[in-house]
């Protein structure tokens, strides 16, 4: 069964397509400024910029942001001169810029990538919701170590629901910050209470279902807090939107794209 090793920063991504075949990629663990990076890349703007075309070499933000994450390969199915490409850097047949080759010959594959560090971490419900219980459990799906959490979260009291909204916008001067990226990993660290032991662990031993560990677990993976978050808060109003929701995050500093 697959675990997930909270002494981890990095995880090891597989990932085969008919093009090429097996990828193995070496990324770090989103952190909470990641995911504010990756959302404000989500504004429509952005978006727009980017489907019409960056101007020379520059990436896209969503694109740098997935990239900054990727440190290293275990194996790339791809050959310069007839010769594969080596993970080690001191080899002769290292592409000291491999991460830009890969964004400009294979996109969809980054964007796979984008897709198991950003949108596969998802949460829900067992099926029934105790009425009148101070306690819930829900299920989170780990994108990233592939495997199913059990985690008991505080039912939000109405005046709790309230203030999640009122944290997903902030105003500034004239404009509205959209903030729902930090709304969500904030508000999922003071919902979930514990956790089931089994699917964690801290090297090779299983993680022990205390306070002190639950918080480790939301500082080191803030995507699970934030999925906590939308099921909890947000997913009931969506489905009845039938739409989904666009997250918009305020400009922050481009971080340098480097091999490392």
């Amino acid at each position: 069964m697959s675990r997930y090793d909270i002494s981890d920063k990095h995880v090891r991504l597989e990932i085969t397509d008919a093009v090429a075949g097996h990828h193995a990629l070496i990324v770090r663990i989103p952190t909470d400024r990641d995911l504010a990076r990756w959302a404000r890349a989500q504004v429509p703007e952005a978006l727009a910029r980017a489907n019409q075309g960056i101007p020379g070499n520059e990436l896209p933000e969503e694109a740098r942001v997935v990239l900054d994450l990727v440190t290293d390969f275990e194996h790339l199915p791809y050959t310069t001169g007839g010769t594969l490409w080596s993970p080690d850097p001191d080899s002769p047949d290292y592409q000291p810029d491999w991460k830009t080759l890969l964004w400009n010959h294979r996109p969809d594959l980054i964007r796979a990538v984008e897709m198991k560090l950003f949108r596969e971490t998802r949460a829900f419900g067992d099926g029934a919701m105790e009425i009148g219980s101070d306690e819930q459990t829900i299920r989170v799906v780990d994108g990233l170590a592939g495997c199913v959490h059990e985690l008991r979260y505080s039912s939000p009291s109405a005046e709790a629901r309230a203030t999640y909204a009122a944290s997903m916008y902030r105003r500034q001067g004239d404009r509205i910050i959209n903030r729902v990226a930090q709304a969500r990993v904030e508000h999922g660290r003071r919902l979930v209470e514990g956790f089931t032991p089994g699917t964690i662990s801290d090297g090779d031993e299983d993680l022990t279902d205390t306070k002190a560990n639950t918080k480790r677990l939301l500082k080191a993976r803030p995507d699970i807090a934030a999925a906590v978050a939308r099921a909890v808060f947000e997913d009931a109003a969506e489905a009845a939107r039938g739409m989904p929701k666009i997250d918009i995050e305020y400009e922050e500093p481009d971080v340098p794209l480097g091999n490392s």
